[in-house]
């Protein structure tokens, strides 16, 4: 009797904590359901208020442009767009870096100056395609920008590399000069005097659209033969380029573009360049690795936000050319305008597209002083 009762005693009192333990893990279990009830109607208030300030700023802004969805302008050149929709859809393209978040031109002004900047960045999803990201990465890394323009595409890299140090040469201030990053530097120079700075200076030379600016000789001279000497040994160069001969050219474009092909002509301008550059930097047997991508620019509403942007880039550039041009194709000022316009017209309707293309290379580490000696040798025994 004793025993049992005993050893019933001792096996009640062994087992009371366990049972205090199970009620303390219910009770968590309780406390955490309320806490993420209660969390989870905070999340729904925040979505109300988001959702109901949203619907608050839309209301407002179609209440400020108006009843009228479009806006029909006269000049085709000097306008942003023949006929705008304000109530477009949003054009975005998301990537790991967060580089890109678009907007319709008709909801984001855009300076023209950047069109052509914005333009490539999405055609190309990124700033660059040489393979210099590692580089990047490294603190006190040397970037040069030659035609930097207002310096776009050094702000961006300056924002997405911050470890980098970025120079930008032209030879004049762009006034629409976006606001410099710190490691950002500009200073005006004439580059047709070449790089002002001493051999094996940067890792990465990025020049863009100076094929219009130099004749084919000066861009063997200036431009590729300048960056391989201010670049250190294992550096990287990328040029970029846009040919006019465009793909699908209606009549009206045909016509432009063969009025602004004469007049690269006449200046001496190669307006077919990107092809022979693989060419010239093969002949300068200092580079190696030599690659190139190329991809079509859509023109015009068919292309997208993208399609937007380069066209409304090309309307910049006819009305700045639209007195040389003209004068060259020896028609009127309306008759230019309304060439232009037609010309807008077959963008769409043709589906017209620039070529684009993009050249990088490395340059070569130098050789050792044996293999000097040997070629010294062969060129005495063969002079002999």
């Amino acid at each position: 009797m004793g025993n049992c009762v005993s050893s019933s005693s001792h096996t009640s009192t062994k087992f009371k904590p366990k049972k205090r333990k199970l009620q303390r893990r219910s009770d968590l279990k309780r406390i955490l359901k309320e806490r993420d009830k209660i969390l989870e109607k905070q999340k729904d208030k925040t979505l109300d208020q988001k959702t109901s300030g949203k619907q608050k700023s839309r209301q407002t802004s179609t209440s400020s442009s108006g009843q009228t969805s479009t806006t029909l302008v006269v000049d085709p050149i000097t306008s942003s767009s023949s006929t705008t929709s304000q109530t477009s859809t949003t054009h975005r393209l998301s990537t790991s870096s967060s580089l890109f978040s678009w907007k319709s031109i008709s909801q984001q002004q855009i300076e023209p100056s950047k069109l052509q900047h914005y333009a490539l960045k999405y055609l190309w999803h990124s700033n660059f395609v040489a393979p210099v990201r590692e580089v990047l990465m490294i603190p006190g890394t040397m970037v040069l920008d030659l035609g930097c323009g207002n310096g776009s595409w050094l702000n961006d890299m300056a924002n997405d590399f911050p470890l980098a140090n970025y120079i930008g040469l032209d030879s004049e201030e762009d006034i629409a000069w976006e606001r410099r990053q710190p490691n950002v530097d500009f200073f005006e120079t004439d580059l047709f005097n070449g790089i002002p700075y001493p051999d094996n200076s940067f890792d990465y030379v990025h020049a863009r659209f100076l094929g219009t600016i130099f004749t084919q000789r000066q861009y063997r001279k200036k431009v590729i033969n300048e960056i391989i000497r201010v670049l250190k040994p294992g550096g990287i160069m990328e040029l970029v380029e846009s040919d006019f001969y465009w793909n699908n050219e209606g009549p009206a474009t045909a016509q432009l573009l063969e009025g602004y092909r004469s007049l690269l002509i006449e200046n001496q301008i190669n307006p077919n360049l990107s092809p022979s550059l693989g060419n010239f930097l093969r002949k300068t047997e200092r580079v190696t690795n030599i690659q190139t991508e190329s991809r079509p620019l859509p023109l015009g509403l068919w292309g997208g936000g993208l399609g937007n942007i380069a066209c409304e880039a090309v309307k910049k550039g006819l009305a700045d050319a639209k007195i040389s041009l003209a004068r060259r194709m020896e028609i009127s000022g309306l008759e230019y305008n309304q060439l232009c316009a037609e010309a807008f017209q077959e963008f769409d309707q043709l589906k017209v597209s620039m070529p684009t293309c993009r050249w990088f290379c490395t340059k070569m580490l130098p050789k050792p002083r044996s293999h000097l000696k040997l070629t010294r040798r062969r060129l005495t025994l063969e002079n002999n």
